[in-house]
């Protein structure tokens, strides 16, 4: 589904349930943990002017999953003849959880109490009328005087840079050699490291290359084929080696020779030219692949309309799991990019869903596949864990222990033990029980047991299963190794998931 599609079937049942009274304004893709889904804007026009009165979410099969109430509607309504002004919902009034992840006040044509100062209309325009680019060509005219106090004044510009994902791994390099040009070599093998960690997450080799050549001139000998940088590029260069044969692929190492045969005899190989889409979010999902050679970008949309790479595909990664897994009319989640020439064995997604059902091994791993895949974009589209760098969402990932159900009752953390297992809840609901009584409660996209886990702490009381629960289980131990080395703030960002 599109968001024209999800427009459409919000506002259908918009029609059937209040008729013309609602208008559906704002439609926009957000990630939950069980993929994505479309949250549109409500409004209702009235004399005091446009109101907002809620939101309701459609999942990608056209489900109508959390809707606007009556109540809701009323209680907006009377709020806006009580105060004479418009005013949008508050925090909780969708039982999706959405009012943290969705941030709509920016579109609202709510006036603003506080105003704001003559001559500007919002913040954003302040933004708006920032040329990075115009910005960009003053940083690097400033540092090519070479004088400290331009130096100094450079340094300030380039981190208004870095809001560009795919330049930002250029910038942080400038903002390394600029820092080696002012003394401060910590500084600047800190915003190396981080350099090579944006290039690697886009698999851009020439800009590994350069800032390894940079590390390794700043670098005595011993330090440098310690560093992370080098280390980075060696990783990037080996996953770019193409496959010898299908069986090399990850997802299918092990498998027995009669399911190998099988997908060998349903795979097309085809090349690709840098710039082709294999795949687009929104459209039909009809086919998967497998990288025999090459880098693909995987996309995600964004509420502004535009797309934020969040990962690459290298060598033997497995693409487009909903065209075997997704119930019929299913649809791509994410846009899938080639970055450079590819070779791939293409798949027909009705041809692999049948040789599932003769060989259930195959299906386990792919839904394997695609559980880490929506948890990837889940995490990398997050609100609080968006702001992380690749290497530590990467570091989250590698915590996953594994994937299951749990019926209703179960005990997941008992009393006055410290946490074996942080959950991630994909569906269903958890309870924390002190002394019988519900103290908190945990639905899809939270995190349950992950401050007392991090921190070390026995638990006052128990964390169960409220209904029958989908968890991802996350290994405690590495957690904390995370936040050992981690900055307050990412500590903050850590236990706010939960």
């Amino acid at each position: 589904m599109d968001q024209q599609q999800a427009r459409k079937r919000i506002t259908e049942w918009a029609r059937e349930n209040y008729g013309h009274f609602i208008e559906v304004r704002e439609v926009i893709p957000v990630r939950k943990a069980t993929g994505r889904v479309w949250a549109g804007k409500l409004y209702c026009t009235i004399k005091e002017g446009d109101v907002s009165v809620g939101v309701t979410v459609v999942g990608d099969t056209g489900k109508i999953i959390s809707q606007m109430d009556v109540d809701k509607l009323v209680d907006a309504l009377v709020s806006v003849r009580i105060s004479d002004a418009p005013v949008l919902p508050s925090p909780g009034d969708d039982d999706f959880g959405l009012t943290d992840e969705l941030d709509f006040s920016s579109l609202s044509d709510a006036p603003d109490a506080f105003g704001e100062p003559d001559g500007i209309d919002s913040i954003d325009d302040v933004f708006n009328s920032i040329d990075p680019e115009a910005l960009h060509q003053k940083a690097l005219r400033l540092i090519a005087t070479g004088e400290e106090s331009s130096l100094v004044e450079a340094r300030n510009i380039l981190p208004q840079l870095l809001t560009s994902q795919e330049k930002r791994g250029m910038v942080l390099e400038q903002m390394a050699t600029l820092e080696f040009l002012l003394g401060d070599t910590e500084l600047g093998l800190r915003h190396l490291e981080a350099s090579a960690r944006e290039y690697a997450d886009l698999a851009n080799l020439d800009g590994l290359a350069k800032v390894t050549e940079i590390a390794s001139k700043i670098l005595d000998e011993q330090q440098f084929a310690n560093s992370v940088v080098r280390s980075l590029f060696e990783q990037t260069r080996n996953k770019l080696r193409p496959l010898d044969a299908m069986s090399e692929a990850p997802l299918f190492v092990g498998i027995r020779d009669e399911e190998l045969k099988q997908l060998m005899s349903i795979a097309t190989p085809i090349q690709i030219q840098q710039g082709s889409v294999i795949l687009k979010e929104g459209d039909l999902a009809n086919e998967a692949f497998i990288v025999k050679s090459g880098t693909l970008s995987v996309r995600l949309e964004s509420p502004d309309g535009s797309s934020k790479v969040v990962r690459s595909c290298f060598s033997g990664d497995f693409i487009g799991e909903s065209s075997v897994l997704g119930a019929p009319g299913a649809t791509c989640t994410a846009t899938v990019q080639g970055e450079m020439g590819c070779e791939l064995w293409r798949f027909s997604g009705n041809d692999l869903r049948r040789l599932c059902e003769n060989f259930p091994e195959i299906r386990m791993r792919i839904e394997s596949a695609k559980t880490l895949h929506q948890l990837d974009s889940f995490i990398s589209m997050n609100e609080s864990t968006s702001t992380l760098d690749v290497s530590m969402r990467d570091q989250l990932l590698s915590c996953i222990s594994g994937l299951g159900r749990v019926a209703e009752g179960t005990v997941l953390n008992p009393k006055g033990e410290i946490p074996k297992n942080v959950h991630l809840i994909v569906n269903g609901v958890v309870h924390y029980l002190v002394d019988g009584q519900v103290t908190r409660i945990y639905e899809a996209d939270t995190f349950a047991g992950l401050r007392d886990a991090l921190h070390k702490l026995p638990l006052d009381g128990q964390f169960v299963a409220a209904t029958d629960c989908l968890l991802v289980y996350l290994e405690p131990t590495l957690l904390r190794e995370i936040a050992d080395g981690a900055s307050p703030e990412v500590i903050a960002v850590l236990e706010k998931l939960e």
